[in-house]
Parts: C-alpha cells; structure tokens; sequence
C-alpha cells in the first residue's frame, strides 16, 4: 500500500464533516454592511451566524439583550440558483413526486396529499407534524404553511420530514383521499455564509419579500421577535457571529519507507502533512483546519520492527542463550 491510499483510508476512518456542530453565537453591534459583517466575523469569529435549526435559532435569540431595538444580520443570502431542502434543516435525500412535478413553476412550498407531493402556495391546508419519537401526527386545523410550521414546533418537533418509501406509507395511512397537508418541505434560493447545507428558515410570515426587489440578505428582526426578514445588503446595522469550538485530536501514522526515505526528514514531514491537508480538504474540512507534528524524544516517528524482523530478533537471541 502506498502512502497516499495509507492517509487516506486512516483520515477517511477518524475524520466525519457530517459530525454534529456546535457554535457560539456572538453578538456586535457596530454597524457594519452585510458584507463587511462578513469580514469582521470571518477575521474574528470564524463566520456570521448560521442556525440550523429551532434549538439553535432559540439559542441565538438569547444573545439579544432585552430592549436591543437594532436589526441583526445572520449569514444568509440569496444565491443563483432555488433548491428544494426540509424545514427541520436536514439535507433533502428523498422524495416522491407526483407525476409532472415539480414541474418549474415557482412556489415555495410542499403539501401532501394521497399519492405522493404537490406544490402549493398560500393556501390553507391541514398540518402534519412530527414527534419526536418519530411518529406522524395529523393536525385537522386549516392554517398556511408557517402557521403550521410553528404550531408543530411549539407542540411536537417539527412539520414531518419523510426519509422513506415506508414513512411515506405511514403518512398515507393517516389521511383521507380528501386530505391535504402540509410537510416541512420548502424550496428557495438562500445560501448560508459559511457553505452549511441547513435548509432551516425562520422567516416571519409573509417574507421573504422586497417590493423594490433588492432584499439579497437576512436579517433577525428584533421588532418582530426575532423572525427573520430580507433587505438590501448594503444597509448597516448589527450583526451576530459565530465560533467553532476548537477540535483536538490525534492521528497516528505508520508509513513503510522501505529504507528509500527517512520519514524524520524535514522535507518527507512537510510532504505528507500537504497529502493530509489535501485529502481534508476533499472531504469537506475547512482551511481553519491546522496540523502539527506531535514530537518524542526530539523525533516524530520512530522505527517499528516487522513481524519478520521481530522473528529473527527472537531466533537470534534464541541462538545466543543456547551457545
């Protein structure tokens, strides 16, 4: 096996960026454009705020002392292209259309009905929540799709999210052929600063919405509790960071040299810590990612006897005792 497929197969086994992540939400409130919060955050924090879902936006809203009557950017902004992703911020896996849909008209979000998953918008529909063993609850209570969002969130977890042909079952069953309902489905253009994939959003009813058509960024809105709202990105107002808690650990390496190279070699280190940043990287962990030798007795690696090698040590001292 040679060194690049031995890195790789040891960080593909210690390293998982699907791993859950924690921040530190950070407040400032020295007003600055949504680009230059941005800055200021990436130079001091790690980024602006992303939230991935109700827990996180419950935790940020904590931040905000009471009375603070500023609007806050997060690190949400509109990007190219629209994308179809859960509510409850999970990455979008599965999904069973009906026939010719989505067929590319733009609505924003998804109701079910018997049969498979419609697009509606701005209409009154049942509610169907999650709990948080997993089970579906049917809610008979007519409502549009936010309302419906927050009531699941107040009394169960989230609007349902559906992994599977089987869940997609369970879910049938509890309707009738007249019921339609809304899931947690949602389809939009808004791209976190950060690159997080969470589809979470936490607009107040009725936004995103600009009628001059230039509302590219969000912001927490302190007049509506902490809803969120969309503006022009070069107005200036406060603005919440966060930080990455710090991640320490350690790798171990055994790399076979065949007596070709001396791996304590400046020049052979510094080679392989680049293939292990490189593969990192392709795996998704950011460039705030650092590495460093961990040093024993002035040296990194130190020589490891063979199976064989320790077999002929043995016959050899063997050998010895007998004579």
């Amino acid at each position: 096996m040679n060194l690049h497929h031995l890195l790789l197969l040891l960080i593909s086994g210690l390293w998982s960026p699907s791993s859950a992540r924690l921040r530190y939400y950070y407040l400032v409130t020295e007003p600055k454009t949504w680009v230059q919060a941005q800055s200021y955050c990436r130079q001091k924090y790690t980024d602006l705020a992303t939230v991935d879902n109700m827990a996180e936006m419950e935790e940020l809203k904590g931040f905000i002392p009471p009375g603070f009557s500023d609007s806050i950017w997060i690190g949400l902004k509109r990007g190219p292209m629209r994308l179809w992703g859960w509510s409850s911020g999970e990455v979008l896996q599965y999904t069973n259309w009906n026939p010719g849909e989505p067929n590319g008209v733009v609505t924003d979000r998804c109701c079910l009905k018997a049969g498979g998953c419609l697009k509606c918008r701005h209409t009154q529909n049942l509610c169907l929540c999650l709990e948080p063993l997993g089970k579906f609850v049917l809610v008979k209570i007519a409502s549009n799709w936010r309302d419906a969002e927050t009531y699941c969130w107040q009394y169960y977890t989230n609007l349902a999210t559906i992994h599977s042909d089987q869940e997609q079952q369970d879910v049938w069953d509890l309707l009738t052929d007249s019921d339609i309902v809304w899931i947690g489905l949602g389809f939009d253009n808004w791209l976190w600063s950060d690159g997080s994939k969470t589809t979470f959003r936490y607009w107040h009813p009725g936004q995103p919405y600009s009628a001059t058509d230039d509302g590219n960024c969000a912001m927490v809105s302190t007049s509506w509790g902490g809803d969120w709202d969309d503006t022009a990105c070069n107005g200036v107002m406060s603005f919440m960071c966060y930080k990455a808690p710090i991640k320490r650990g350690i790798i171990r390496l055994k790399v076979t040299s065949g007596g070709e190279m001396d791996p304590n070699d400046p020049v052979v280190m510094t080679n392989i810590l680049t293939q292990i940043q490189q593969t990192l990287r392709k795996q998704g962990v950011g460039s705030d990612t650092t590495l460093t030798w961990q040093m024993r007795k002035g040296k990194v690696f130190s020589l490891e006897k063979t199976k064989e090698e320790q077999q002929k040590c043995s016959s050899l001292n063997s050998a010895i005792s007998q004579t």
